[in-house]
């Protein structure tokens, strides 16, 4: 339920909690199953047991340089530039460096294919409209995995060493039974051009494709927003493209990285998703999404694993949500190989910024890293600067990660959780730090849902000083009517009115810890 703002709250509330009172706070993306968002390009790809601590989620010490993130150099169509075959009998770890040409690009990567293959890159800090269709790269890196699909990730060096023409082969028709059969092989694969037929379902920034006759659905890869904007939500369409790889461990999702259509016919009844109207139960969009107030500076982009609302006038977030899965509290992936990253398709996102060092704040992680570890693209896509926060020490490496790793055991205790996590300000956080001059923050917030079919839903949410809070968790519990109050934010609007009113004006910090 929305809230009129009212952020002049903030300071007397924050004096409240610092003195440890306790009198405010007693006032307390489609179809999906219950396991698994509806386009949830976000899998376990290479998780293993994790048998060590939740580690610190503090400062990261000497983080070391930028590292090569592609230099895209100068398109010279003269040059020739011989294509090797090296893009084949690839598994996860292999290190692969290949001279290949750009065949395919979405709104996070590219596909490469050299005279062996092709395989998906994925690499947001760098151009991707300076990689047209004919580019001839450069590119080295080690081999990872997202769901089943083999790609680079960000990580690899990828430079431009000329241009040709490039005529696409003759794709593969894939039927509604091989569609289902590439979701029942578990085989790491390569990119495969391919043509395949359905019906499209949007999801907010989501395009799904329903394939007629077959128990997988269909997505529509990171698409730009200029494909967005030409496709059309109900449409069947045929869709030409490169297959990256199967998505989802309970739902399963066939990825094609589009680079042509033809259109079929509409489908009688169809309408757009777009205005986030549906209830819930539909899944048309995240029941993390949150409604800002008028006039809040607001960038929307998603992650493999999150979503970050971005504000360009504060340099961070408005807010970052994420739906983490009990089978998402293990993994393998270990946060000192990866390094923080400026998305440059963010306006205002900061440089990672040295000067943090020596400002008296770290980099907090709004989505933490020990939640992402069960893939290594999440765990790159969570140290990118838009998801960070100027935060303390005493409360980033204490109560902060304190309640991040209580989050973590209630997502493997209950299935699946909605988390959504950002800063507050007031009126008189004026304080800038660093060369991008990033605005800090006097608090953040954590609002949590547990919310399944046949079960009992409930929500709480957690404000907490950008200072030492050695309090105890429940006393910065609050209910999530009383956030609304201090932020100004409508959070759960997807829920149905009978369930936001009952679930958002009450809290129980012992049903939550039980």
């Amino acid at each position: 339920m929305i809230r009129i703002p009212k952020f002049n709250f903030i300071s007397s509330f924050l004096v409240l909690v610092l003195l440890g009172s306790t009198s405010l706070l007693s006032l307390n993306s489609c179809v999906k199953d219950y396991d698994e968002p509806y386009f949830d390009n976000s899998v376990n790809g290479g998780a293993g047991e994790d048998n060590g601590d939740e580690g610190n989620e503090g400062d990261e010490g000497n983080e070391g340089d930028e590292g090569n993130e592609g230099d895209e150099g100068e398109q010279n169509p003269d040059i020739t530039t011989e294509i090797t075959d090296n893009i084949k009998n690839l598994t996860v770890g292999d290190e692969l460096t290949t001279t290949a040409v750009v065949t395919a690009v979405n709104a996070r990567g590219l596909v490469i294919t050299d005279n062996g293959g092709s395989i998906y890159v994925y690499n947001q800090s760098i151009d991707l409209n300076s990689f047209p269709i004919g580019t001839i790269v450069e590119a080295s890196g080690k081999v990872a995995n997202f769901g089943t699909g083999l790609q680079l990730d960000s990580s690899a060096a990828i430079s431009i060493a000329g241009v040709e023409e490039y005529t696409y082969p003759q794709p593969v028709n894939y039927t509604a039974a091989m569609v289902d059969a590439a979701a029942a092989d578990t085989e790491y694969v390569l990119s495969t051009y391919v043509t395949l037929e359905g019906s499209l379902i949007f999801s907010g920034n989501y395009i799904n494709v329903e394939i007629a006759g077959a128990e997988t659905a269909g997505s529509v890869s990171y698409p730009t927003d200029a494909l967005k904007a030409e496709l059309k939500d109900g449409v069947s369409y045929k869709l030409t493209g490169y297959f990256t790889g199967i998505s989802g461990s309970t739902t399963k999702y066939f990825n094609i990285v589009v680079t042509d259509y033809e259109t079929l016919g509409e489908e009688s009844g169809s309408g757009s998703q777009t205005e986030y109207d549906a209830v819930p139960g539909d899944y048309q969009f995240p029941l993390s999404y949150v409604k800002l107030p008028d006039g809040v500076a607001q960038q929307v982009k998603e992650y493999t694993g999150f979503t970050v609302n971005f504000n360009k006038d504060n340099k961070t977030p408005n807010y970052v949500a994420w739906e983490l899965l009990s089978t998402e509290t293990n993994g393998s992936e270990d946060r000192n190989d990866y390094d923080f990253w400026t998305d440059s398709s963010l306006e205002g996102c900061p440089t990672k910024d040295y000067a943090y060092n020596t400002t008296g704040y770290q980099r907090g992680h709004m989505c933490p890293a020990a939640d992402q570890k069960w893939s290594s693209q999440a765990m790159a896509d969570c140290f990118v600067m838009a998801n960070m926060c100027p935060q303390k020490a005493d409360i980033n490496e204490k109560a902060w990660a304190t309640l991040e790793s209580k989050e973590r055991s209630w997502a493997k205790r209950d299935g699946a959780i909605w988390i959504i996590a950002g800063p507050i300000y007031s009126e008189d956080d004026q304080q800038r730090i660093g060369a991008s001059q990033v605005r800090v923050p006097s608090a953040f917030f954590k609002a949590f849902l547990y919310y399944r079919e046949n079960k009992e839903p409930r929500a709480i949410a957690f404000v907490y000083p950008n200072a030492l809070a050695p309090d105890s968790m429940d006393s910065y519990a609050m209910s999530i009517d009383d956030l609304e109050a201090l932020t100004g934010y409508d959070f759960f609007p997807a829920l149905p009115d009978n369930v936001e009113n009952s679930i958002e004006s009450v809290y129980s910090f012992s049903d939550w810890n039980k």
